[in-house]
């Protein structure tokens, strides 16, 4: 059965900012592969996804910066530390359960960093990019990084990489990358960009790529493609098929020997574009499961849970309302979901496609970025990465903890509370084994 639950959290309208610039032209290529018009929430949806991820979004007058004590409870949360990534600041943070920062890792020169992730020595992966004179991220400036728990730098690897990278078996990465390519069934004349799923050893070097176009335009029975119309976004015009997100090898022996679909050899990612989550065998390069065609909408951080249930933001991108829903890879079905029931029935009343209150109170929405975390007491850590919030919220719903960004960015000379990418939660003894100098 499934649970739905809710809670009262409402808010403004964020502003948007995916590569950091205005969005693109709507104008309608003649020979393009989703030139036929479509549906309206077809077209809403295309609109949508060409509006640039959120660099920040305004503050509220009164509203206090860090925890939020009016629900904080210290004794039904998971305890550990939050690692978080911020948009727009190449530059992550770890916060204890009270909000103070014990950690910071940054690098100076860059434009923004993506997801983060702590390695088991305490060294921190990301993937971002240097700054650009030009809108948009120039392909040459994207990289992937590795840096100690002190924050030196250990490498600085120039790749076609974006949006995430994780540790892997066999003491390897893994990441994502693409290609730009011709291919006419997608459009004559403008560039597909093709994701890539690619294995990094632990010094950053390139070991291989699987293509998912290549991988996925033969599996239409299982993988159908969803109609992706030309974008600028990126600095040059391309169709950005896919826009994968995030990036999971499956390595848990006890649930491969529960079912092959969790076999050591495959890989979950996600696909904003697509709006599916799906399962390939690195080895056979095929796709063995796919699903969240006409439920996800733009969703974001794919992740298999211990009990081998899948785990998804679903930004909910033309819906107006954000929510974590929890599937049965074996079933298929919506096992738990979590939501702002307040935002659904505001979206629902709208005019429109793209519904807000004037309510003062914080939106669970993001049309952008967004994590969730299930936790080792049951909780589910979540990101809603546009509004710059982490929260966390028990099996009912209760939230018992919430944290309000304080760092502030500059955008259009004004300034905004910076918007978070991603964040995940850390165990206490894991984190103090490493040492929290200068505390």
């Amino acid at each position: 059965m499934r649970l739905l639950i809710g809670f009262l959290l409402t808010g403004a309208l964020l502003l948007g900012g995916c590569d950091g610039k205005t969005p693109a032209g709507t104008e309608v290529e003649a020979d393009g592969q989703s030139e036929d018009g479509g549906s309206d929430a077809d077209r809403e949806r295309a609109r949508m996804q060409e509006i640039p991820y959120a660099g920040g979004s305004e503050t509220d007058e009164g509203e206090e910066d860090g925890i939020d004590q009016a629900v904080t409870d210290y004794d039904r949360m998971q305890p550990g530390y939050t690692l978080y990534s911020m948009h727009m600041k190449a530059a992550a943070r770890l916060i204890d359960e009270r909000g103070k920062v014990v950690r910071e890792w940054s690098d100076p020169g860059g434009r923004h960093w993506d997801n983060i992730e702590l390695l088991p020595n305490g060294d921190l992966i990301t993937t971002g990019a240097d700054p650009a004179d030009v809108s948009g991220i120039r392909d040459e400036a994207r990289y992937a990084m590795r840096l100690t728990w002190d924050g030196q730098v250990v490498w600085k690897k120039y790749l076609l990489c974006h949006h995430d990278i994780a540790a892997a078996p066999n003491d390897e990465l893994i990441t994502l990358t693409f290609q730009r390519r011709k291919e006419p069934s997608i459009h004559k004349q403008i560039d597909l960009r093709d994701d890539m799923i690619t294995r990094l050893t632990r010094d950053g070097d390139e070991i291989e790529s699987l293509s998912l176009w290549d991988t996925l335009s033969p599996a239409q029975e299982i993988y159908p493609f969803s109609k992706t119309r030309p974008t600028s976004m990126g600095g040059r015009k391309w169709v950005d098929l896919f826009h994968c997100n995030s990036v999971e090898w499956m390595d848990d022996p006890a649930l491969a020997e529960k079912d092959p679909l969790y076999q050591s050899s495959n890989v979950l990612f996600c696909s904003r574009h697509q709006s599916r989550v799906a399962i390939i065998d690195m080895e056979a390069r095929k796709p063995v499961w796919a699903w969240g065609v006409d439920e996800l909408d733009g969703p974001h951080d794919a992740t298999v849970l211990d009990n081998g249930n899948v785990m998804i933001f679903d930004n909910g991108l033309t819906r107006g309302w954000s929510r974590v829903v929890e599937v049965d890879p074996l079933t298929n079905e919506i096992v738990w979901q979590y939501y702002n029931e307040r935002d659904r029935q505001a979206a629902e009343k709208a005019t429109g496609l793209v519904a807000r209150t004037n309510d003062k109170d914080r939106a669970f929405y993001t049309k952008s970025k967004g994590s969730n975390q299930r936790l080792a007491n049951g909780n589910t850590l979540i990101c809603n990465s546009d509004q710059g919030e982490i929260f966390e919220v028990t099996a009912d719903g209760d939230v018992v903890w919430r944290y309000v960004a304080p760092e502030r960015v500059t955008r259009n000379g004004r300034e905004m509370r910076s918007a978070y990418v991603r964040a995940y939660r850390y165990d206490r003894d894991f984190i103090e084994g490493l040492g929290l100098t200068g505390e």
